[in-house]
């Protein structure tokens, strides 16, 4: 039912102030529904009634009270509920008596009085709402125990109960030797707090309306109500109810009958409809009631925001976006760019919004967010892969192609297998091309090529490859294929896709991976060659730079082992260091077996060395060891089940972090 913004009126701040305590608490009400007139001329109106409490409800400050109102109110609350008072009772005013006033059975019930403020915590006193009222709660009939407000623990309902006891409530869900349940619930100190507090109250005087508010009443609110037409009803009244069927029947000669009809429910005084039921007050439909036949409790600006917060949660459910996408599109709808700048007339529209959007999600078509470039570059990875994936069905949208060929498109884009394996520099530049063709959606199906870069200065051609991509480092970072360190603003690169059956890409390089790993190799860049290779089952390739630094190595631990006890491989390391040394004096490469780089790593590794290398040195024996143990020998299995084993492995290291295996 779409909300509509209403103004009701009230003769006096405490009246509207308990109006707003019942909205909080979902309590339907009408206010001032009827006037009793006693025998004796004088006339008594009752502020509210509850009907689904069956209670009257009418609060006044104790000091400058009208002479004699007290005694009325008695005669009152004995009359709706039935209960007869003593004449002799001495607290009653002779002079004041009144016959008891005439209340028709359908306005029975419970009459309670409320002589003082707003109930509020105490810092003395936190349990007592009620402490700064002298008889310590409501009033029911004369010399009743005081009644308070009081949520049933069982079944959540509020009313009023003796004392405050949720024993005595009437819906009797609490056995009334049960006595653990006198906490105050925090959504009544909310209510009142808001009512004291929160809730803003306007002179009617300060506002000028066609027909006016109802005598004698100097404030108004303004609130929601869940009535299509109830605004429209209470601005076309002109307080003067008539039906046109009445109307026809008044002017008619004596005698004459008119016949019931539609009329009966059109306004013989505006253009509107009267109340089905009563046929006395505005109604907001042909048919409907009043809302003094039918109160409902209306909603405050704070019940709206958070109305608006369940439907924008309920929203990122319906639509899986998070509430940071959802959020601005209901700022967008009530046409404000923060949620603190809405008004109440703000908020009607966007809880009607969000309402046809829950009953019809393809009326709202949520569209990407632009991210700027620095935005992009602060994103991690995980981060990075939610913006993508928050844009894949509007991109899907807008090029024609289902989901799934979308996801696809995106990682070969990105030259990963899946959106997992993205590193965060791919998923970064993923994000960059889905906005591009969420722009250009003509783009979308036009090839991907590989970014023109020049080749670093320091770049050998016929070495290594030319980097297909390369930039200074953003922040610090770390090279995805040696583990250094890379300082900010140092050089960063990306190799061509490779084009062999793994399939698998490098991340970011540092420069020295770049361009000297072949012509200037390090140690540790010898046992990455090493584990690669393995790694692929293929032979180990060594250019002669390469040759003659892994021959130097294995001549320095040779003489530094213990000649007692060498290693069981040193002799097939003693052959290869020859080897080397035949092709580095004949100035070109060779290739060793995977025994034998199985062999070089051993005896690397009886000798300390830097923390680095002995770092990368543990790292290739251990998972030499874990193909060999696992059943997988190094020589002569499949890359794919060496790779399994290694994602799999119970002790990760740099190289099991990286993956691969990588063609060097």
């Amino acid at each position: 039912m779409p909300l509509e913004l209403v103004q009701p009126s009230f003769r006096s701040e405490l009246h509207a102030r308990w109006s707003v305590v019942f909205d909080l608490l979902e309590i339907p009400w009408a206010y001032e529904p009827a006037a009793f007139t006693a025998a004796d001329g004088r006339t008594f109106t009752p502020a509210f009634w509850l009907p689904r409490q069956r209670l009257w409800l009418d609060a006044e400050s104790e000091a400058g009270l009208p002479d004699g109102w007290l005694d009325r109110w008695y005669r009152f609350a004995e009359a709706c509920s039935e209960i007869v008072y003593a004449e002799d009772d001495g607290d009653l005013r002779p002079a004041d008596w009144t016959p008891p006033t005439e209340v028709p059975e359908e306005w029975h019930g419970t009459a309670l009085l409320a002589l003082g403020p707003i109930p509020s915590y105490s810092y003395n006193r936190p349990g007592d709402l009620w402490h700064a009222h002298r008889h310590g709660g409501m009033l029911h009939v004369h010399d009743d125990d005081p009644h308070q407000w009081v949520i049933c623990p069982a079944c959540a309902q509020p009313n009023a109960a003796a004392f405050g006891d949720p024993a005595e409530l009437p819906c009797g869900c609490l056995d009334s030797d049960d006595d653990s349940h006198h906490a105050v619930d925090h959504r009544l100190g909310d209510a009142y707090f808001a009512a004291a507090e929160v809730e803003p109250l306007y002179p009617t005087a300060a506002v000028a309306r066609a027909e006016g508010w109802p005598a004698g009443h100097r404030l108004y609110r303004t609130a929601l109500a869940g009535r299509s037409g109830a605004a429209l009803a209470d601005q076309r009244c002109t307080r003067t109810c008539r039906s046109l069927t009445q109307v026809l029947r008044d002017e008619a000669p004596a005698g004459a009958w008119i016949e019931a009809g539609p009329g009966d429910t059109l306004c013989g005084g505006c253009p509107g409809f009267v109340c089905a039921a009563c046929g006395e007050r505005p109604a907001p439909a042909d048919g409907a009631q009043c809302r003094v036949c039918d109160p409902v409790a209306l909603l405050t600006d704070d019940g709206a925001r958070r109305r608006l917060n369940d439907l924008a949660a309920q929203l990122g459910k319906l639509f899986r976006q998070p509430l940071r996408v959802i959020h601005p599109q209901i700022n967008r709808a009530m046409g404000i760019r923060q949620r603190g700048e809405a008004a109440l007339e703000d908020l009607v529209v966007g809880i009607n919004e969000a309402e046809r959007w829950l009953a019809d999600p393809s009326t709202l078509v949520i569209p990407a967010p632009v991210l700027r470039e620095e935005e992009i570059a602060r994103l991690d990875v995980r981060e990075a892969r939610v913006e993508i994936a928050l844009r894949v069905g509007v991109l899907s949208k807008a090029v024609g192609e289902p989901i799934p060929f979308v996801q696809v498109r995106i990682n070969d884009a990105a030259g990963a297998p899946t959106r997992e394996d993205m590193d965060q520099d791919q998923a970064r530049n993923a994000l960059r091309q889905v906005q591009q063709w969420l722009n250009s959606p003509a783009t979308y199906h036009r090839p991907v090529g590989e970014p023109v870069q020049e080749p670093p200065a320091a770049w050998a051609p016929g070495i290594l490859p030319a980097p297909a991509e390369t930039r200074p480092a953003a922040d610090a970072a770390t090279c995805d294929l040696c583990a250094d360190p890379v300082a900010q603003g140092a050089l960063l690169g990306r190799l061509p896709k490779q084009r062999t059956p793994q399939g698998f890409r490098l991340g970011w390089l540092c420069g020295h991976c770049l361009t000297d790993r072949r012509l200037k190799p390090r140690r540790r860049d010898l046992v990455l060659r090493i584990f690669h290779a393995t790694f692929l089952g293929s032979g180990i390739r060594l250019n002669m730079y390469e040759a003659e630094a892994l021959a130097a190595w294995l001549e320095e631990t040779a003489g530094q082992s213990d000649a007692d006890q060498p290693p069981a491989c040193a002799p097939e390391v003693t052959g290869t260091i020859a080897r080397l040394r035949e092709v580095v004096a004949a100035e070109h490469g060779t290739m060793l077996s995977l025994d034998a780089g199985q062999a070089i790593v051993e005896q690397l590794r009886t000798v300390a060395a830097p923390t680095s290398e002995q770092e990368i040195l543990d790292a290739v024996a251990q998972h030499f060891q874990e193909w060999s143990s696992a059943g997988t020998t190094a020589v002569g299995t499949r890359w794919s089940g060496r790779r399994d084993i290694l994602l799999q492995t119970p002790r990760p290291t740099l190289l099991s972090a990286r993956g691969g295996p990588f063609s060097l």
